[in-house]
């Protein structure tokens, strides 16, 4: 699992260092996943998102009534006539990057950048189509307190649909 806890350490600030397979600035890991799920085997359609250090899905049953717009965003940002099985989206905790790096957010944004492409190649290694998405704050507020997220957050620093894609999906 690309964003799967490994290790953890206190930095000289404080803050706790985290380690997983995936690099991040001063090992801040800003990222929180959340999965928009229309057709996985064994997940309810539905808002989902990764506890990173308990390594499991948590299902968001209050997700709101904007999830279809959420869908809408995704799939204009990649052509799909379709939804796509799944779509991972990248909310972001800037806070926990710019404690250590003040002038950092470039920073949260070149995490990112490595996560999707990690976890495009993830994908391409299971034999599964996927496509890097250029959204950017899809999510809003309600959506993030909905997933017990809170704090400097943005609710979108790039997206990645996932899954076997039908050839009239492009």
């Amino acid at each position: 699992m690309v964003f799967a806890l490994q290790g953890f350490a206190t930095a000289d600030d404080g803050a706790v260092r985290r380690f997983r397979p995936v690099p991040s600035a001063g090992a801040r890991h800003p990222l929180v996943p959340i999965v928009l799920i229309e057709d996985v085997a064994g997940l309810g359609r539905g808002l989902w998102r990764l506890d990173a250090d308990g390594r499991r899905l948590l299902q968001i049953r209050n997700a709101g009534s904007h999830l279809d717009d959420y869908w809408t965003s995704n799939c204009a940002a990649g052509a799909f006539a379709q939804r796509p099985p799944a779509v991972v989206v990248l909310a972001a905790r800037f806070d926990a990057t710019l404690a250590r790096y003040p002038m950092g957010s470039a920073l949260v944004w070149r995490d990112a950048g490595v996560a999707l492409g990690s976890l495009h190649l993830a994908a391409a290694s299971l034999g599964l189509g996927s496509c890097i998405l250029g959204t950017a704050g899809v999510f809003d507020a309600d959506v993030l307190a909905a997933c017990g997220l809170s704090g400097n957050l943005v609710g979108d620093v790039g997206a990645l649909a996932v899954g076997s894609i039908g050839e009239g999906n492009r």
